[in-house]
């Protein structure tokens, strides 16, 4: 949640409603204002009767806390109140922005057809012990495309090379990938698998204490450095498995034995079998019929000139003739934004000094900033204008993908969520619907531009 987070300001919003889901819609609503051009202001409020249910919950939650003059889960509610407000306060913060104030968030901008640039950003938090609590967001807005009937544009594909063992190389890594997923048990949480499944919050007992709190996860299980707890929970269950834990709201940064964390009921949905190619997503994904449109396929990500594969070279074609028929300008603000998000993405990476003594290093991240904003900007409203929504299928193809160094060379799209594969980290399916969408989108055009 980490990347939602910025200075505090006071904001002033007019109230405008939006529909939300229909189990949160009496307690939970959200409101939107144009503050300009580009900015949305969206506050996500959250009643005050369902604050109360989550405090007395969140509360219990720290009687395990050694507190000194009182045995263990002996120390009135009200002293922990009291003494503990502000980390009671802050845990619940976090239940409601995990749980609540995304999964709102994703929903009105799908429903609204919002086409945004950049991720929505946390501006401020209303925590009163006597009123509802609310949580402010900024939004940069993109402006709206006329899109031209780009169908008719005349695109050629880039064509693949003529290496002599390349068909070869294809047919080696599908024979091998195909050998190896009949290995795998498609029923069973394994090392490098993802799994799908969804929440309710519980007491300490397991029972469900808030069937409200739902929410969908998706979690990449396999060995890390940093804490494998989770990893443990998942390996071995089964699509249909049923557990409780307390688990869910650990990250890499806490640590694992502290036991203060709420409860949730998690039912495994589906799993997606990590590092291997899978025929029936594959075929599915880019709607092929038979073997040998699969490895022609296939050969975009095997085929490349100038250390550029052909599927890399197919979309940039396909990006340069659409945005030389939309010309927009993306604002500069926008871009200064995007440009802080790449900056501190490559920092991370061991050869940045080795960019950043380029003496032109700041304008090329300036001309990277703008091209993924237009990028982004126009296969959203494309999305829009074709109906085009990201669907648990949608993650599954993006995710398959994602998993194979080989497959991996397919994927346009990154996620905002940094590091998305680093951690045994579960996350939230509305963090991630706006990446599959897109890719949806992307597989989706160059389909339609080629056929």
């Amino acid at each position: 949640m980490d990347r939602f987070l910025n200075n505090v300001v006071p904001i002033t919003v007019e109230s405008t409603q939006s529909p939300v889901s229909t189990n949160l819609t009496q307690y939970v609503s959200i409101e939107a204002k144009r503050a300009s051009s580009h900015v949305d202001k969206i506050i996500v409020t959250i009643n005050q009767e369902l604050i109360t249910h989550l405090l007395s919950l969140t509360t219990r939650l720290f009687s395990v806390k050694p507190v000194e003059g009182f045995q263990r889960k002996n120390v009135p509610l009200d002293y922990l109140e009291a003494t503990l407000g502000d980390e009671i306060t802050r845990k619940l913060h976090d239940l409601l922005l995990r749980h609540v104030v995304v999964n709102t968030i994703s929903k009105h901008l799908q429903s609204n057809k919002i086409v945004s640039s950049n991720y929505p950003r946390l501006t401020k938090i209303s925590s009163p012990l006597d009123g509802p609590w609310s949580f402010n967001f900024d939004l940069s807005l993109a402006h709206s495309i006329e899109l031209k009937e780009w169908r008719n544009f005349s695109f050629k594909q880039p064509k693949r090379k003529r290496y002599k063992d390349l068909d070869k190389q294809v047919i080696n890594f599908l024979d091998q990938e195909i050998a190896e997923v009949k290995r795998l048990d498609a029923e069973k949480v394994e090392e490098q698998d993802w799994v799908f499944f969804d929440t309710s919050l519980c007491d300490v007992d397991g029972k469900i204490f808030e069937p409200r709190i739902e929410s969908n996860f998706w979690i990449n299980v396999k060995q890390h450095a940093g804490i494998d707890v989770l990893r443990d929970l998942f390996i071995g269950k089964r699509v249909g498995d049923t557990f409780i834990t307390n688990l869910l709201d650990m990250d890499h940064g806490m640590n694992e034995y502290e036991n203060y964390r709420h409860y949730f009921q998690a039912t495994i949905r589906n799993i997606v079998k990590g590092g291997h190619l899978s025929l029936d997503l594959f075929k599915g994904n880019f709607k092929l019929k038979n073997k040998s449109e699969v490895h022609n396929k296939l050969m975009e990500v095997f085929s490349f000139r100038n250390d550029e594969s052909q599927r890399r070279s197919t979309i940039e074609e396909v990006f340069h003739l659409l945005l030389s028929k939309h010309r927009f300008e993306v604002p500069k603000h926008l871009v200064l934004r995007r440009q802080e998000d790449l900056l501190l993405a490559m920092m991370k990476q061991p050869d940045y000094h080795v960019y950043k003594a380029q003496k032109d290093f700041s304008h090329h991240l300036e001309l990277l900033a703008e091209k993924q904003l237009k990028e982004e900007i126009l296969v959203d409203q494309i999305a829009y204008q074709e109906d085009i929504s990201g669907e648990n299928v949608d993650a599954q193809h993006y995710l398959h993908l994602f998993g194979n160094k080989k497959l991996h060379e397919f994927l346009y799209f990154k996620p905002v969520i940094a590091r998305l594969d680093q951690f045994n980290i579960p996350f939230n399916v509305s963090l991630l619907q706006q990446t599959f969408t897109r890719e949806k989108t992307l597989n989706y055009i160059i389909h339609a531009m080629t056929h």
